[in-house]
């Protein structure tokens, strides 16, 4: 007991023994937590299918460039699509309230705007009227916006 090479088997086994416990948690941990960020993902897209989300996004002071890119596109590929719903629905307007506030936001020039207004007039000709109504209101403010802007 007193020999050096029983303490170096003792430290050594211990140490085999010990290393795959080791790697075996690290690697247990590293999995839960892309399970938690994978969960995380796929609970902020299904909140991003929700029209009042995006709109919480436009009227959150705190959101910055890349949530209004990020709700633009949601908005795209989600909700641009208006020719099933009656205009007089709450989820048409919300959907027309959408579009005035991202026409309105200050991180896309009129350039896009117009494109945007395009797209959704192409989607939705039946439509076309409100559609350019609801940018034109708000490109409309925009300019009285920045135009007050310029005289401070």
């Amino acid at each position: 007991m007193y020999d050096l090479n029983f303490y170096l088997f003792v430290w050594i086994a211990l140490s085999v023994i010990a290393i795959p416990v080791v790697l075996i948690s690290a690697l247990m941990m590293v999995i839960e937590s892309m399970g938690d960020k994978r969960k995380e993902e796929e609970r902020r897209a299904l909140q991003f299918q929700k029209i009042d989300f995006l709109l919480s996004i436009l009227d959150n002071p705190k959101s910055g460039v890349k949530d209004y890119e990020a709700a633009l596109e949601a908005f795209k590929k989600h909700h641009a699509s208006l020719g099933a719903l009656d205009p007089k629905e709450k989820e048409f307007l919300k959907r027309l309230d959408f579009i005035g506030k991202i026409s309105l936001m200050d991180f896309w020039d009129i350039d896009s705007v117009a494109k945007f207004r395009d797209e959704l007039v192409g989607r939705n000709k039946s439509l076309k009227k409100e559609i350019e109504q609801a940018i034109g209101k708000s490109l409309k403010n925009r300019e009285s916006k920045d135009k007050g802007k310029g005289k401070k």
